[in-house]
């Protein structure tokens, strides 16, 4: 019953990870690519020249 049952969570927790596509990784891209931005501290020059 406890095999049954653990079965269960792992494929729950998977979902459809296990075709190649993983949801909750679409999910949190944004945040992700948000937290490398500020870490990596790009920016993005526009028209305009920086200044310094």
């Amino acid at each position: 019953m406890k095999n049954e049952w653990l079965r269960r969570q792992t494929r729950n927790l998977l979902g459809s990870a296990r075709t190649g596509s993983n949801p909750v990784a679409d999910e949190y891209a944004w945040l992700a690519q948000s937290v490398e931005r500020e870490t990596l501290n790009l920016k993005v020059a526009g028209s305009t020249p920086a200044l310094g």
